[in-house]
């Protein structure tokens, strides 16, 4: 089950997290946020929503924003347990009938950045990747296994599967956004928690509603 969404050094229950972790998790947001409030809304909700509400919220709120507990990008990492993928496994272009979110360019940077932080997390701290990515623990194994070369090849072939998290859930982004926005820590914590339980219940769900970015035939 995922921690509660907070990042304050006072609570215990994310004080062994290092800060230096919390601190590139909160500058991938930042990127992540940047990358969907550019991008046109094409067949994701939660784009036009992101792109209303970011440009309005100052230096404060955006960094209210980025600095929930988990990774606002949905990078394809969630499968169930029995996932299997080693140096051979390849990665779909796109999931099966959806469109990618983000021009190749643009996506190229932050996927890169967002698969080498998990890369780096499932070598160092396992937990850390489950907790911050929503990575299921095969998957952690997984991507632990490849090497820098690896990493690098997947992460420009999963920038078509980038989606901003709750991407068809508008609403979600809505009141995230709004809480950011508002300085009220209570309306906030509500809102960075929602977001969690709703990683946590996709999770469980697994492969059916949730993209992974492995594919479990290796290459010919």
């Amino acid at each position: 089950m995922l921690l509660q969404c907070e990042t304050e050094p006072a609570s215990p229950a994310v004080d062994w997290l290092r800060a230096d972790m919390l601190a590139s998790l909160r500058e991938l947001n930042e990127e992540a946020l940047e990358l969907c409030a550019a991008a046109p809304a094409g067949g994701c909700a939660a784009l036009g929503e992101i792109a209303r509400h970011w440009p309005r919220l100052d230096a404060a709120a955006r960094m209210r924003a980025a600095g929930c507990l988990y990774l606002l990008l949905d990078a394809g990492f969630a499968d169930d347990e029995h996932l299997g993928c080693g140096a051979a496994c390849r990665v779909h272009e796109a999931a099966p009938g959806c469109a990618p979110c983000f021009a190749p360019e643009a996506a190229a940077p932050v996927s890169q950045a967002v698969l080498t932080f998990a890369w780096h997390l499932a070598r160092t701290e396992a937990a850390a990747a489950r907790l911050l990515l929503a990575v299921p623990a095969a998957g952690v194994a997984a991507l632990a296994q490849l090497t820098l070369g690896e990493v690098r090849a997947l992460a420009r072939r999963c920038t078509a599967r980038l989606r901003p998290r709750w991407a068809q859930r508008p609403a979600v982004w809505r009141e995230f956004l709004a809480a950011a926005a508002a300085e009220d820590a209570a309306r906030l914590a509500r809102a960075r928690l929602r977001g969690q339980r709703l990683m946590a219940a996709e999770l469980r769900q697994g492969p059916a509603t949730s993209m992974s970015v492995f594919d479990r035939r290796t290459s010919a």
